[in-house]
């Protein structure tokens, strides 16, 4: 019998298409191979037209049923096979993080922030410890929706769903460890100036981090916190 083998939903396509095929060789009709899938017979027919994928893979695992579903859990998964990557798990951290990622948002909402928006979507993104890659920083997908200056609404965040934020706070992180989280806001002087111990200085890993701008990019700033609250603190304060 064939071990669990979990197929992430951006691979479950091309792993659907070469059990297609392998089927298909084997002399199984169309009808067969869409029960076998559970997909249908037209599905079935573009799969069989479509070249490459993961045959590879395919034609190395043992006969049995493969099951493809999302994977949300917060055990280690254990199997010989296994299309999932670490970042695709649902850890106790990673789940610690999306939570944060909601009582972040939720500390903003209904604040006035008007002077504060850029033109450009607003974000958050939080990291696991010793994050390596954009999937393992969550962010919102849809980011931050704000009316007349004030957050009203935000979607479900996920992990892998900011490239943008995740690749400036990997950057960030791997120069200051303690930093684990960012926010983009406009980048305004007079507000930053506030505080003495926010600096606001290109290259410095401070609480505040501008980048100047250039021709059709408005000027921005991010703010840094150990987390997503204490970013969302910073950003009342300002």
């Amino acid at each position: 019998m064939l071990e669990t083998c979990w197929v992430v939903p951006e691979k479950s396509a091309a792993v659907k298409a070469a059990l297609a095929r392998k089927l298909r060789k084997k002399g199984y009709t169309q009808r067969q191979i869409a029960e076998a899938l559970e997909i249908t017979q037209p599905s079935v027919s573009a799969y069989l037209k479509k070249r490459g994928g993961d045959s590879g893979l395919i034609d190395s695992l043992p006969e049995g049923k493969v099951h493809f579903s999302t994977l949300i859990t917060t055990k280690k998964i254990e199997g010989k096979f296994s299309l999932a990557t670490p970042e695709h798990l649902l850890t106790n951290e990673k789940r610690e993080i999306l939570d944060e990622l909601h009582q972040a948002a939720d500390l903003l909402k209904g604040k006035d922030l008007s002077s504060l928006l850029p033109k450009v979507k607003v974000n958050f993104a939080m990291a696991v410890k010793g994050a390596k890659g954009k999937g393992e920083v969550a962010a919102f997908p849809s980011g931050l929706v704000f009316a007349k200056g004030k957050l009203v609404a935000f979607s479900e965040p996920e992990f892998g769903a900011s490239g943008h934020l995740s690749q400036i706070l990997l950057y960030v992180k791997a120069r200051n460890p303690q930093i684990g989280a960012v926010m983009n806001l406009k980048f305004e002087k007079r507000g930053a100036r506030l505080d003495e111990n926010y600096q606001v200085k290109k290259g410095r890993l401070e609480n505040f981090v501008h980048h100047p701008g250039g021709f059709g990019i408005e000027p921005a700033l991010y703010v840094f916190g150990k987390d997503a609250i204490d970013v969302a603190r910073k950003v009342l304060s300002l």
